[in-house]
């Protein structure tokens, strides 16, 4: 599966203002942040990202390109969040979360559902990045997020995960429904990985880390 490359570059300003100043430039203000990197002020233009990522469903690997910006250039994300309009539906703002080496997550839009295809999309993302990387990975999922997952999805979870390449999933919950349904996956449909819930992303990568 092709890895979706998007160019950005720092920003500076902090506030509705600063954010509307750029946005009559035609360019979104964003966020990058992860598990091993402070929260940092990034920009994209308005253009690219409407043709490259806002169309996406499920979970998608982004590389983003900085020439010139070590810190940023070739780096790994997910899209974690895409704030729009409401009456325009132009992007107002977005997050994107860095994939920690070893660690691949998987951060569904919120409110998204989970068929047979998302599943497929998910599962084979995972496998291409860590057969990219070389080395096996643990997989954190943001499971809270998905509000339905239907037979197929479950179905896909259960056969095409590789254990010699995918270490385990943790599959991370912050509400009382999360960890309902993502304990009726585990009982209906466990992979063939180590699987475990976890309440906090932290537990959830020290126990990954643990895999390796």
């Amino acid at each position: 599966m092709e890895t979706v490359e998007i160019t950005i570059t720092r920003r500076t300003g902090d506030g509705k203002g600063a954010a509307r100043r750029l946005r009559a430039t035609g360019r979104v203000p964003a966020v990058l942040y992860g598990p091993k990197r402070s929260t940092t002020s990034v920009a994209v233009l308005a253009a690219e990202f409407e043709k490259k990522i806002a169309h996406l469903e499920g979970s998608h690997l982004i590389r983003l390109l900085s020439e010139g910006d070590a810190d940023l250039h070739e780096h790994m994300v997910l899209m974690r969040e895409i704030q729009r309009h409401p009456v325009t539906g132009d992007v107002l703002h977005a997050d994107f979360y860095e994939v920690e080496p070893g660690i691949v997550a998987v951060v569904p839009f919120d409110g998204s559902t989970d068929n047979e295809h998302t599943a497929r999309q998910s599962v084979e993302l995972q496998l291409d990045y860590i057969t990219r990387t070389g080395r096996p990975a643990g997989v954190i999922v943001f499971a809270d997020r998905v509000t339905d997952q239907d037979t197929g999805a479950r179905r896909v979870y259960r056969d095409l995960p590789d254990p010699s390449r995918q270490l385990g999933y943790a599959l991370v919950y912050r509400t009382p429904f999360g960890r309902a349904v993502s304990s009726i996956f585990l009982k209906l449909s466990p992979p063939p990985c180590p699987t475990r819930l976890f309440s906090s992303v932290e537990e959830a990568k020290a126990w990954l880390r643990s895999l390796a």
